[in-house]
């Protein structure tokens, strides 16, 4: 295993407390990666391929992962769907790859964000900052509520979702996504609310994610996804949760 273990130089940065694990075969973008947000102040766990990429998350405390598709031995996919069963934390899909299916399954499996290689630093470091602030909130905002309307309750504390009785699987971008709009019941939420509310970013280049998540959930809690009774879709506008 060649892992790249690079700690953040002693400062007041908090940064500096955020380890991030890197999962890309290519040594030249890993290599830049790694420096880039060393410089930062995270704390970089570098890796070149997804077997090395689960073992070093075994052993270490993670807190982000970028993570690329195309790696040697296991690929990112299935680094994305094995990680999923252990942690909740931040996933970055980064890859050259930009097919709308591929894109929908990285979100199916679990993603937080998906970026297309070339893309700029600037950008990968503000999904990072957006990202982590979000897990914080979360951290901070979490009680032991139970949100119920009609036959789906959500449980907050143990993030966990029945409906009509059953306990069903969600991925932790599903499972926002429903709080917020059990939260805010009858609210109509645009997408531009969803970026900024639910994954704290300001960028409305691409919201495909958002309709991917949406269409996902109706499948898991509507009896028919087609003719949905909560998740509506107002189109042009946004969704909303239904109570009436």
């Amino acid at each position: 295993m060649t892992l790249q273990e690079t700690p953040a130089a002693p400062s007041t940065n908090p940064n500096q407390k955020t380890q991030i694990l890197i999962a890309e075969d290519d040594e030249a973008l890993r290599h830049l990666l790694s420096i880039a947000l060393r410089r930062d102040g995270y704390r970089i766990l570098a890796v070149r391929d997804g077997k090395e990429a689960l073992s070093v998350f075994a052993e270490h405390a993670v807190d982000l992962v970028l993570l690329d598709i195309n790696m040697p031995i296991i690929d990112g996919y299935e680094v994305c769907l094995e990680l999923r069963k252990r942690t909740d934390i931040p996933i970055i899909m980064i890859t050259a790859k930009s097919r709308t299916d591929e894109v929908v399954t990285g979100f199916q499996l679990g993603a937080d964000y998906y970026m297309t290689k070339p893309f700029s630093m600037q950008e990968l470091r503000a999904r990072i900052q957006a990202m982590l602030r979000r897990v914080g909130s979360e951290s901070q905002r979490r009680a032991a509520t139970i949100v119920a309307f009609g036959d789906i309750s959500l449980d907050e504390e143990n993030r966990q979702v029945t409906v009509r009785g059953n306990v069903i699987g969600l991925t932790p971008n599903e499972f926002r996504v429903l709080s917020y709009l059990m939260r805010h019941p009858d609210k109509l939420i645009s997408k531009e609310e969803f970026l900024s509310a639910v994954w704290d970013y300001q960028s409305m280049e691409d919201t495909n994610f958002v309709r991917v998540t949406i269409r996902r959930l109706r499948s898991k809690i509507e009896l028919d996804a087609s003719n949905p009774i909560y998740l509506k879709t107002v189109h042009g506008e946004g969704y909303q949760f239904c109570t009436k």
